[in-house]
């Protein structure tokens, strides 16, 4: 089991920083709240094969993450990309933040 728990870890690891590294280039953090949410796509079904207990308790489980995370993770994306620096005429600053107030502080 820590060979798999291990293996989905060091998977997660690589993912983020091939997304941290688009997120530096594109100048958006946002996008790795949406990879986070569409990590449990990836996690959810392998550790429900690899895991101990009851199959039909693991499969449920499984599926009701894959559901959470994919409403999640595509409610973020919509969000972020939204306010992404494109669309903020170069700023990095969305609309909303920028109508918030003095956001000197964020950059």
């Amino acid at each position: 089991m820590w060979i798999q728990f291990f293996a989905g870890l060091l998977l997660m690891v690589a993912i983020f920083a091939a997304g941290w590294a688009v997120c530096v280039k594109v100048r958006n953090y946002g996008f790795l709240d949406v990879l986070w949410s569409y990590g449990l796509v990836l996690l959810a079904p392998w550790y429900a094969w690899w895991g101990h207990g009851n199959p039909v308790r693991k499969w449920l489980f499984a599926g009701v993450a894959l559901v959470w995370s994919l409403r999640l993770g595509t409610h973020i994306l919509r969000r972020v990309w939204r306010h992404h620096p494109r669309r903020t005429h170069g700023t990095g600053v969305s609309a909303r933040m920028a109508a918030a107030g003095d956001v000197s502080r964020l950059l």
